[in-house]
């Protein structure tokens, strides 16, 4: 949760790693497509069609291989975790103003008693 930002940048960095690939080794690239399609069960004929076709679109064939290659899906937010985070931040510092007056109450029961 907290680490999502760390996390994004790091999906960044790696989708820059890997555009840098496909602009300076794309045979490298074409054949480790072609390998991943025919661990789908495409026959290599069919592989290395969808391959050409897909390495025509640099952002595409990235976007691929990040899914494919790295596991990685979009950058996403965790705006659940996050928004526990803000809430429960917002009500912890939204206490400290009130802090010297529940002091005051707690010391005044006890010197009453």
């Amino acid at each position: 949760c907290l680490s999502s930002k760390a996390k994004n940048d790091f999906i960044k960095e790696e989708r820059k790693r890997e555009a840098w690939e496909v602009e300076n080794n794309p045979e490298g690239e074409k054949q480790e497509m072609i390998e991943l399609y025919q661990g789908y069960g495409m026959d290599l004929q069919d592989a290395s069609r969808v391959t050409d076709i897909l390495s025509r679109y640099k952002e595409p064939w990235v976007s691929v291989m990040m899914v494919e290659e790295l596991g990685f899906t979009r950058e996403e937010d965790d705006f659940v975790c996050n928004g526990l985070v803000t809430f429960l931040a917002f009500i912890v510092f939204r206490t400290i103003p009130f802090t010297p007056y529940i002091v005051g109450l707690v010391l005044r029961v006890d010197n009453q008693d």
